[in-house]
C-alpha cells in the first residue's frame, strides 16, 4: 500500500512538472511571438512608402536601424518573395519560400510567425526548411551550444489596398528557450530529490510500520499453536501499540481459560475418582465375603448408593456449568422471587430439622424478577443448602428478601463455621473448598457457589460475601427488578 501511495505521488509530481513547464514555456514564447508580430506589423506600415517608391537606400537604412534597435534581422521582399533589402546584405535578390512569407504574400494571413532551429554554421543564413525536421534534430542534438531557436515574424506591406510585398523580422528567442530549459531542469531535479526522499522515508516508515505487524502476525501464529503464554512487545502509543495491548490481553485471557480448563478437568477427574475408588473398594469387599453377611452387605450397599448419589450430583453440576460456559439462552419471564424462596425453604426444612437447625424465612411479597424460574430456584437452593451444611447443630439459618429501590436484595445468613478472609476471594472458583475434608463429608461437589455466581451474573446481578470465622456467613444477592430489566431492554431496542 505504501508503494502505491509513493507511485501515485510521484505520478502527480511528474504531471505537475510537465504541466508547469509547458504553461510557463507557452507564456514566454507567446510573449515573444506577440512582440515580434507587433514590431513586424509596425515596420511593415512604416516601410510601405519606401518600398512603393523604390527607395532602396532609404529602405535599407530603415531596416538596418530597426535591426540594431531590436537586436534581430529585418528583411523586405516584394510581392513575389524576392528580397529587396536585407539588414545583413546577404540575401538581396534571392527568393524566400518560407511558410510565414508565403502566407502573408498570398493574403491567407494578416500576420504570421514561426519558430525555427538554426545551427552555428547556419546562423548567418535564414532557415527555410520544414520545422518538424529541425525539431527532431533538436531532440537528438548532443551539442546544445551549437543550436539556436529563432522567431520569424512576417507582415504584409499593403499599398492602395493591394499587397506589394512583405516584411520579415528574424529574432533569436534562445534566451527564453534557455529559461524554459533551466526551469525544466529545476523541476526535474526537485522531482528526483523528492522521489529520493520519499523512498528513504518509505523505507524508514515501512520498517516502523511493518515491524509491529510482523510481530503481531508471528504472535498470532504462535498463539495458534497453543502457546498462550506468548506476548508481543508494546511500543509507543500508536494504533499498533493498542493492537499489541489487545493481543496481549487476549493471550492472557486464553491462557487463563486454558489453565482453568486444565484445572477443571483435573479437579473433575479427581472428584469422580474418589467415589469410584470407594465404590470399587466396597464392591470388592462384598465379593470377597464367604459367606455373605447380610448386615454388612446392606451397610455397604447403602454406602455405594450414597457414592452414586454424589457422582450423580457432581455430573449434574458439571452439566450446568457447561451450559453456562456455552452461554445457552435462558427463557426469561417475570418470576416471583418470593414464592421461589418460600418453596425452597419448604423443600429444605426437613434437612434443616434433621441437622437440628432453625430455618427462618422473611420475604416481602411479590418480589418480581425478570429471569428463568428454574435457574433462580437452583441459585436459592444452593445458597440455603450451603448454609445448612456448614452450620453446626443448634444453629440458625435466616433467609430474607426485600425491595431496595429498583433492586431486589436477598440475604442468606447462617451461624456456621464462617470463612477465613484469605479464602473469601476464591470461594466462587470451581472445586474450591475452604475445608476439603469437611466438604466431602457434607456431600458437596465444590461447584455450588460457582453455579450460583454464574446464574446471578446471567441475570444482571451481583453477589457479595460477609463472613468471619466462628461467627457465620452472610451471602448478599442483588438482582434488578423486573421493571428495571424490561426498561433496559426497551432502551437497547430503541438504540438498535
Amino acid at each position: 500500500m505504501m508503494i502505491l501511495y509513493i507511485a501515485v505521488t510521484l505520478a502527480a509530481l511528474v504531471l505537475f512538472n510537465v504541466l508547469a513547464v509547458r504553461m510557463v514555456g507557452e507564456y514566454l514564447i507567446e510573449q515573444q511571438v506577440s512582440n515580434g508580430a507587433e514590431h513586424a506589423e509596425r515596420m511593415a506600415v512604416e516601410a510601405t512608402a519606401l518600398l512603393d517608391s523604390s527607395d532602396d537606400e532609404g529602405l535599407y537604412k530603415y531596416i538596418l536601424e530597426n535591426s540594431q534597435s531590436l537586436g534581430g534581422r529585418v528583411l523586405v521582399v516584394d510581392r513575389y518573395g524576392v528580397v529587396q533589402a536585407d539588414a545583413f546584405s546577404m540575401l538581396n535578390g534571392m527568393k524566400m519560400t518560407h511558410e510565414e512569407i508565403v502566407s502573408v504574400l498570398t493574403g491567407s494571413k494578416s500576420a504570421a510567425s514561426g519558430l525555427h532551429l538554426l545551427y552555428v554554421d547556419e546562423r548567418k543564413e535564414p532557415a527555410y526548411g520544414p520545422g518538424v525536421l529541425e525539431r527532431l534534430r533538436r531532440l537528438i542534438d548532443i551539442n546544445p551550444d551549437a543550436r539556436q531557436w529563432v522567431l520569424y515574424s512576417a507582415a504584409p506591406i499593403v499599398s492602395g489596398g493591394r499587397i506589394i510585398g512583405g516584411l520579415v523580422l528574424s529574432a533569436s528567442i534562445q534566451d527564453a528557450v534557455d529559461r524554459i530549459e533551466r526551469l525544466r531542469f529545476q523541476f526535474n531535479f526537485f522531482t528526483v530529490l523528492i522521489c529520493f526522499i520519499m523512498i528513504i522515508l518509505n523505507y524508514l516508515l515501512s520498517g516502523a510500520i511493518i515491524r509491529p505487524v510482523r510481530e503481531l502476525t508471528r504472535g498470532i501464529l504462535i498463539l495458534g499453536q497453543g502457546h498462550f503464554s506468548h506476548r508481543v512487545r508494546v511500543r509507543g502509543h500508536s494504533e499498533f501499540a493498542r493492537m499489541a495491548e489487545t493481543f496481549n490481553a487476549m493471550s492472557e485471557r486464553l491462557e487463563s481459560i486454558d489453565r482453568m480448563r486444565t484445572e477443571f478437568v483435573s479437579n473433575a477427574s479427581h472428584e469422580l475418582k474418589t467415589p469410584l475408588s470407594t465404590v470399587k473398594l466396597l464392591v470388592q469387599t462384598l465379593l470377597s465375603q464367604r459367606p455373605f453377611d447380610p448386615a454388612m452387605t446392606g451397610e455397604f450397599l447403602g454406602d455405594i448408593d450414597s457414592e452414586v448419589d454424589r457422582m450423580t450430583a457432581l455430573v449434574s453440576d458439571l452439566l450446568v456449568l457447561v451450559r453456562m460456559d456455552e452461554k445457552a439462552a435462558l427463557d426469561f419471564e417475570n418470576v416471583d422471587l418470593s414464592m421461589i424462596v418460600e418453596d425452597a425453604a419448604v423443600s429444605l426444612e426437613p434437612i434443616a430439622g434433621k441437622n437440628q437447625l432453625e430455618l427462618e424465612v422473611r420475604v416481602e411479597p411479590e418480589l418480581t424478577v425478570n429471569g428463568e424460574g428454574s435457574a433462580l430456584r437452583q441459585m436459592v437452593i444452593n445458597l440455603m443448602d450451603n448454609a445448612i451444611k456448614y452450620t453446626p447443630p443448634g444453629g440458625k439459618v435466616t433467609v430474607g428478601a426485600v425491595r431496595r429501590g429498583r433492586d431486589i436484595v436477598m440475604r442468606v445468613r447462617d451461624t456456621g463455621i464462617g470463612i477465613e478472609e484469605k479464602d473469601i476471594p476464591y470461594i466462587f472458583d470451581r472445586f474450591y473448598r475452604v475445608d476439603k475434608a469437611r466438604g466431602r463429608q457434607t456431600g458437596g461437589t465444590g461447584l455450588g457457589l460457582s453455579i450460583v455466581k454464574g446464574i446471578i451474573a446471567r441475570h444482571g446481578g451481583i453477589i457479595d460475601v460477609v463472613s468471619k470465622p466462628g461467627q457465620g456467613t452472610e451471602m448478599i444477592v442483588v438482582l434488578p427488578g423486573a421493571q428495571e430489566r424490561l426498561a433496559g431492554s426497551a432502551r437497547n431496542i430503541t438504540q438498535m
